[in-house]
């Protein structure tokens, strides 16, 4: 029996590396194409602000994504995308998608099971999601004090003062 579990994670293990050395089957090779992914990342500017471990861990999912050659790549649980769409999301990402997926997994408290799988979908998602995020973010940060919230969508100016309070 423990034979059987070492094996698997051996196995395991040399899946998971095994097709970085090798070119595929449209002929690029791993290390050009990891350098490609850097470029669009601007990870020499990245690699300033945050470590250089977590970004190279990003750069890996990239290029796996970049390699993959099967017909569908899975997101999340259950969500399978044809490897075009998902390479063409991925080929989107640029140095404001790592920062903000950089800046969630600092936020992030809650347990991940499977840490590869969140970063693919969250790299997967930053493209698609990114403007509203900042946009959400910069609502919820500045509401103008002088106003309150009479309903969920006005604002009207509130004028109520205290007796002596001077305007």
């Amino acid at each position: 029996k423990e034979e059987i579990i070492k094996d698997k994670s051996i196995t395991d293990l040399s899946i998971t590396h095994s097709f970085f050395q090798a070119q595929s089957a449209e002929g690029m090779n791993g290390d050009d194409e990891r350098n490609r992914i850097k470029s669009q990342i601007e990870y020499d500017c990245m690699v300033q602000r945050y470590s250089s471990r977590q970004l190279d861990e990003l750069v890996e999912i990239m290029l796996e994504v970049a390699m993959n050659r099967s017909q569908t790549i899975r997101i999340g649980r259950d969500q399978e995308y044809p490897r075009e769409y998902v390479q063409e999301r991925f080929s989107k990402i640029n140095a404001s998608h790592i920062e903000r997926v950089m800046e969630g997994i600092e936020d992030n408290q809650t347990p991940v099971k499977s840490t590869k799988a969140y970063l693919l979908a969250v790299l997967f998602n930053s493209v698609s999601t990114i403007d509203h995020y900042y946009t959400i973010q910069a609502n919820a940060d500045y509401v103008p004090p002088s106003y309150t919230a009479k309903s969920s969508k006005r604002y009207e100016m509130d004028y109520s003062f205290e007796p002596g309070e001077s305007l």
